[in-house]
C-alpha cells in the first residue's frame, strides 16, 4: 500500500537514490583518482547531491572542505561487501533497498571507538552487521505488534547480508 501523500514525483526519486549511488561506488572503484578528494571533486552536482541524500547530510557536500578522511568515508565500501549488499538486496524494489540502507547510515555502533558507521579498513563488516543484528532481534522482542512486521524484515534482511558477506 502507498501513502497517497507522497508524490509519484518523490516516490521514483526515492527507488532511484540506491541505483545512482551504487553507480557512484561502482565509479569509484573504476576511478584511478589520486585521492578520495580529488574523486569528489570529479563527481557531477546530481551525483553530489546524491551522495548527500544517502548519507543524510543536511548541507551540500563541498569537497574542498572536506579532508581526505571525510571524502573517504563518504564513499567507503570493499568491493565484496557491495557485492554481498547487491546479493542480498536481489528482489528488492529501490524503496526497499532504501529503507535497508538506513540502518547503516552513521548509527552508533556498540564497541565502536569512532561511535558511528564511518569505519576504517580494518573494519570487519561480518562483525558489524551481526552487532546490528543482535541490536535488531533484542528491539523485535521488546516491540509492540505495529512495528513487528518491518522489524522482521530488516532481521531477515540483515541474516541474509551476513550470510552474503565474506568470512
Amino acid at each position: 500500500m502507498t501513502n497517497p501523500s507522497i508524490s509519484p514525483d518523490r516516490r521514483e526519486q526515492v527507488r532511484a537514490q540506491p541505483r545512482k549511488y551504487e553507480a557512484i561506488l561502482d565509479k569509484a572503484s573504476a576511478s584511478h583518482s589520486s585521492s578520495a578528494k580529488a574523486f569528489l571533486k570529479s563527481l557531477s552536482p546530481e551525483e553530489l547531491e546524491t551522495l548527500q541524500h544517502i548519507q543524510c547530510l543536511a548541507d551540500p557536500i563541498k569537497p574542498d572542505g572536506l579532508s581526505e578522511e571525510g571524502a573517504s568515508n563518504l564513499q567507503r565500501a570493499p568491493t565484496e561487501v557491495r557485492q554481498a549488499w547487491d546479493n542480498a538486496c536481489s528482489g528488492l524494489d529501490g524503496g526497499e533497498q532504501l529503507s535497508m540502507m538506513t540502518m547503516f547510515m552513521a548509527i552508533a555502533i556498540p564497541g565502536n571507538q569512532s561511535g558511528n558507521a564511518y569505519l576504517d579498513e580494518k573494519t570487519s563488516y561480518s562483525d558489524l552487521v551481526g552487532k546490528i543484528l543482535d541490536k535488531f532481534e533484542q528491539s523485535a522482542r521488546n516491540s509492540d505488534s505495529s512495528r513487528q512486521d518491518l522489524l522482521d524484515k530488516k532481521i531477515a534482511f540483515l541474516k541474509t547480508f551476513l550470510e552474503k558477506l565474506p568470512a
